[in-house]
């Protein structure tokens, strides 16, 4: 009767052997909807009781047969599979090797799939990848102290910006759960301009498969956090606020759209590639009806590009970057 809820159950443990035994051997106490409303302690919940805890110790729980594994690991071994811990729903070698900060992380991954601590298996795209097993991510990232954590998200963050740079956007679909991770630790770390960098990165990734809602609560909260001392526009911050306007217009939040396509006009004070940029989103915001936006907006772009560039022999020839949005 409950074989719904019991599948379910084996697919949050990953389908290993031991956290199923362990969850089996408390059975009598919990049902199974109760044991999966405690997975998010899941180290409490999968231990044994009773005399088998002693008979076996390395068997007794959870916690105490991964950290018989961690403490078989050598120090290189460690480093990596901490590494790996801010990774979300898998990576590539090439990911590992950067957030490692090692060139090649195959030999070291491999090692880590033989002591069943990492899982490989083929990606859509043919490319293999690699998975930590969640449990065995909750426990490394319990040991790491707040220095080694951050200095990995920032890695992590690093990679992923550098992946959506390379890629011009177009982010592959494997890794957007790694890109709603970097922005979340981004403001977790109290940084909502490197999520907002993020978010600027993956234009065309948005543009293709929308912004979900909770990618949208985090765009929401970085713009906040990066507002709040200070209203004025940054460019990144006033790039940002012009492209979710067009993003929620997208997704159908006309009302919000438009809320945000204001704000970035009276943010951008009197500089011109700011206006500019904040007219111009407007009508894509769903303001068609505010011609004059429009028009003044069609005449700073034009008189701005000018500025950027010049013919020469023929060729245009640009003085500085195009901002994001033109």
């Amino acid at each position: 009767a409950n074989h719904v809820e019991l599948v379910a159950l084996c697919r949050e443990l990953e389908g290993v052997p031991l956290a199923i035994e362990l969850a089996a051997s408390r059975a009598h106490a919990l049902s199974v909807a109760d044991m999966r409303a405690q997975m998010s302690q899941r180290f409490a919940l999968l231990a044994r009781k009773g005399a088998r805890a002693t008979r076996a110790p390395r068997h007794a729980s959870l916690d105490a047969a991964i950290d018989w594994s961690w403490q078989l690991l050598n120090d290189d071994e460690r480093a990596c599979l901490a590494a790996l811990s801010v990774f979300r729903e898998g990576w590539v070698a090439a990911a590992a090797g950067a957030v490692w900060a090692r060139r090649d992380a195959h030999d070291m991954l491999g090692k880590l799939v033989a002591d069943s601590l990492v899982r490989a298996e083929v990606g859509a795209d043919g490319a293999l990848r690699y998975h930590l097993f969640e449990m065995v991510r909750e426990f490394v990232a319990g040991r790491l102290d707040r220095v080694q954590r951050d200095a990995l998200r920032e890695q992590h963050r690093a990679w992923c910006l550098g992946l959506l740079r390379a890629s011009h956007s177009a982010l592959p679909a494997a890794e957007a759960a790694n890109l709603l991770q970097a922005m979340r630790s981004a403001l977790e770390d109290r940084l909502p301009r490197s999520a907002l960098l993020l978010a600027l990165a993956a234009e065309s990734h948005w543009e293709r498969r929308g912004v979900a809602a909770e990618v949208r609560q985090l765009w929401r909260d970085a713009l906040q956090q990066a507002s709040a001392p200070n209203p004025a526009a940054a460019p990144e911050v006033h790039a940002a606020r012009c492209l979710f306007a067009r993003c929620l217009y997208q997704a159908g939040e006309a009302e919000v759209a438009k809320a945000l396509a204001d704000e970035a006009v009276a943010t951008a004070g009197d500089d011109p590639t700011l206006r500019a940029q904040a007219l111009a989103t407007s009508p894509q915001a769903g303001l068609l009806a505010d011609e004059m936006r429009l028009e003044e907006a069609l005449a700073m772009v034009e008189a701005t590009r000018r500025a950027w560039g010049e013919f020469v022999d023929g060729r245009l020839v640009f003085h500085a970057e195009i901002p994001t949005g033109f």
